[in-house]
């Protein structure tokens, strides 16, 4: 029973995904069928567009084929126009996404401690996501050139992606055992080099969601600067379209789901390689190959090469990769150099995987021409970003052993423990002499002992006093005085047994903390 009610909860959890995802896309569509179109179309045509739409937002290519007559009627001419169309929306990707993780980690939350709820939950949130994508394909499938079942798989690894990266992600403090004891054991892998291996793995993890954050920023950063200088050319593009109120606001709405997308495209621009929005052109810190643009306001933001300067936008790349490594500096606190640069290496094949699966699906058509070929190269743009953050990594993993304001440091610190130990030491031997102690106060927890300590440190001072001083005739007094040491200890030793019922030694021992600092 447990079972099934962690089922159907993963299971209506996904519905809601997938549901709030097409309501974004539907609210605003189907307000303009009523109030623009007056109810001119019919229903199964607005329920196939919203579908293609939230397809198209997750990567599935679109088809749009116009008849000559067609064209005609628009006035763009008099041949037949196929309009491919497959650079994604991302925005509605990014609402599947955050849904997706937020459903991990409440299926961890409701079973983590149960290999097989958890499976059995996500099985069922596949399933009840697969639904909604399979209804959708199979109202869309005639806008796109692939097979319905291909249309409905394609936001469901998303959603699967996002789905095991929440379970992750709220699982994270039970990795590292993992790791440890079940997961490299398993390989052949000795107990201290798989502490070691996943120190690094938790290491490079927290380095690289850092580093990621930071060029996010950059990106957004980058962004909204250009939109900010080129604000005048936004509103020419956005007033030359002459949209009424609701064209305003859908142009808004997609302009917005199309922001994920500009953001991938400024990170690419920001490594160096830069990205086309149409054959022939490049957009790059280097290079301006410019060439007609969609009149679209948001392109309005597309940056103008730096000149002699591009070499200066890879180099902010390093430098944020640098500065969130030497905000997490503590991290590699007592790593070898080896792991330095293990971690270092992983950090930027993490950038790698992560920026080719990014530069991949931001890249596609946006129109017959020279706009089937938009975005950048994930081979290039990724291996651009890679080397970047490895270079900022392994500097900032450097420069916090190897730095002169770290070895500086390390040496005041050195010095100032030494002087602090000598003049703790002083103390003591000052304090053993002057200051008598109670031998027989037990209830203290260290009063015996302390006894001991006091008695044995006199006598070593006064051997070696004996040892150093010339023999004399007073042998026989010497050796009294000795007679009358060796009395005492055994006085000592009396009371010890005399104790010994009511006072354990090994609670002694524990009560007594032998500590310079406190005795001084």
């Amino acid at each position: 029973m447990k079972y099934l009610l962690a089922a159907i909860a993963a299971a209506v959890e996904a519905l809601a995904v997938a549901l709030s995802g097409l309501a974004v896309i539907a609210v605003p569509a189907t307000l303009l069928w009523i109030i623009t179109y007056k109810l001119a179309a019919g229903a199964e045509v607005v329920a196939a567009l919203v579908s293609g739409a939230w397809l198209w937002g997750h990567g599935a290519p679109l088809q749009f084929d116009f008849t000559a007559q067609q064209i005609v009627d628009i006035g763009a001419g008099q041949e037949a126009v196929r309009f491919p169309l497959s650079l994604p929306l991302l925005g509605i990707a990014c609402l599947t996404v955050a849904g997706g993780v937020r459903a991990g980690r409440r299926i961890h939350a409701a079973g983590g401690a149960n290999p097989a709820q958890l499976f059995i939950s996500c099985g069922s949130a596949a399933a009840g996501f697969l639904l909604i994508s399979t209804i959708a394909a199979s109202l869309a499938y005639s806008l796109s050139p692939h097979s319905m079942w291909m249309l409905a798989f394609r936001p469901l690894w998303l959603f699967l992606m996002a789905l095991f990266g929440g379970v992750l992600w709220a699982a994270r403090e039970m990795l590292p055992d993992l790791i440890e004891e079940k997961i490299l054991p398993k390989f052949g892998v000795q107990q201290q080099a798989a502490f070691s291996i996943s120190q690094v793995f938790g290491n490079a993890a927290v380095i690289f969601a850092a580093v990621a954050l930071g060029l996010v920023a950059l990106s957004a950063l980058l962004l909204f600067f250009n939109i900010a200088i080129n604000f005048v050319d936004y509103v020419r593009l956005s007033q030359s379209l002459h949209f009424d109120l609701m064209g305003v606001i859908i142009s808004f709405l997609a302009q917005l789901l199309f922001l994920p997308v500009a953001l991938i495209w400024a990170l690419a621009w920001v490594s160096g390689v830069g990205f086309s929005i149409g054959e022939a052109t490049l957009f790059s810190p280097f290079q301006l190959a410019s060439g007609p643009l969609p009149a679209l306001p948001i392109f309005a933001w597309v940056p103008a090469d730096w000149g002699s300067f591009g070499i200066v936008a890879p180099l902010i790349v390093t430098v944020v990769a640098l500065s969130m490594t030497l905000l997490f500096r503590s991290r590699l606190k007592g790593l070898t150099p080896g792991q330095r640069l293990a971690t270092a290496l992983l950090v930027a094949a993490l950038s790698w995987v992560c920026g080719f699966i990014l530069f991949g699906i931001a890249r596609g058509s946006l129109g017959p021409g020279t706009l089937v070929y938009t975005g950048s190269d994930p081979v290039s743009a990724a291996s651009a970003i890679a080397v970047e953050v490895l270079i900022g990594v392994a500097f900032g993993a450097w420069a916090y052993r190897s730095s002169p304001l770290t070895k500086l440091t390390e040496t005041g610190t050195f010095f100032t423990s030494f002087r602090r130990r000598s003049l703790t030491e002083t103390d003591e031997a000052q304090t053993l002499e002057t200051e008598p102690l109670d031998t027989t106060d037990v209830d203290s927890g260290f009063g015996l002992l302390a006894a001991r300590a006091r008695e044995d440190f006199l006598a070593e001072q006064d051997r070696e006093s004996k040892r150093d001083a010339p023999v004399s005739n007073d042998t026989a007094s010497e050796h009294s005085d000795d007679s009358a040491e060796l009395g005492e200890y055994e006085s000592l030793d009396e009371v010890v047994g005399q104790e010994q019922e009511q006072y354990d030694t090994a609670e002694l021992l524990r009560n007594f903390e032998w500590n310079k600092n406190d005795r001084a």
